[in-house]
């Protein structure tokens, strides 16, 4: 369970928004990628690879209790 995805959603200033479920080890590489200003920064998760401009993501949020938002009993 240490290793389960979590969401992050990332953010840019024209608007647009991206969701994501990671690696905590690959949320932490992007992380660091957005806070050092780096260009290009690829991600993979469960859909696609994806190559974007760190340095263009205006903002970042990570859900640090997904399963607490499950719907059921």
């Amino acid at each position: 369970m240490a290793n389960e995805k979590k969401p992050i959603q990332l953010g840019f200033s024209s608007g647009q928004s991206i969701a994501l479920k990671l690696e905590p080890a690959e949320m932490d590489k992007l992380i660091a990628a957005i806070k050092a200003g780096e260009a290009w920064h690829t991600v993979t998760d469960d859909d696609r690879k994806l190559t974007l401009r760190a340095d263009r993501v205006d903002f970042y949020g990570v859900d640090e209790k997904p399963e607490s938002r499950r719907a059921g009993f």
